[in-house]
């Protein structure tokens, strides 16, 4: 069985997704100012190539890159056939439970999240900001306040999180416009 967030990227077909946006900008905005953790498998899959003064951060489930990401090299991944998962689905991250987190400092981002503010007027769906959170979501910033949760410690400022199920709409909704 798939862990839960292949699984999701396969529901939502994210690579395909990216791929039609264009893909990577190769800006390196994501390397040198997203400190990103990555899960135990991307661990054991960089093995060697991840040496202990690469970690910020280290907890049962997840590493903490420091920044810059010491893989990155003039805006080139060095480890990119090897590169983590979030690297890979970036600028998606999963920062809540039933959310996809849309990262809008990242070009790809930017052009997607437009694109779901385009799908939001066209629906007439409103789209609220922090007040929005659910009691879940609320709970997981206060685990991560209180550094019982690893949140990767450099998080974009500018991103939005999107629920399942109006990314699964704003999905449909593109596939019959484009």
């Amino acid at each position: 069985m798939l862990p839960f967030h292949k699984r999701l990227l396969e529901e939502f077909n994210i690579k395909k997704l990216l791929k039609e946006y264009g893909g990577c900008q190769q800006c390196g905005r994501c390397c040198k100012n997203e400190r990103l953790t990555i899960f135990k498998e991307d661990v054991i899959r960089l093995g060697l190539l991840l040496k202990s003064e690469h970690i910020q951060r280290r907890d049962d489930v997840c590493v903490t890159l420091k920044l810059p990401c010491p893989f990155l090299n003039k805006n080139r991944c060095n480890v990119y056939n090897k590169r983590s998962d979030v690297c890979k689905t970036y600028p998606f991250l999963f920062h809540y439970i039933g959310m996809f987190t849309v990262v809008m400092d990242c070009p790809l981002g930017k052009k997607i999240y437009d694109d779901i503010i385009k799908f939001c007027e066209y629906s007439g769906i409103k789209i609220v900001g922090d007040e929005s959170k659910t009691e879940e979501m609320k709970f997981i910033d206060r685990l991560v306040e209180d550094k019982k949760l690893n949140s990767g410690d450099g998080y974009s400022s500018k991103i939005t999180n999107v629920p399942f199920d109006l990314f699964r709409e704003f999905l449909n909704w593109r596939n019959k416009n484009i």
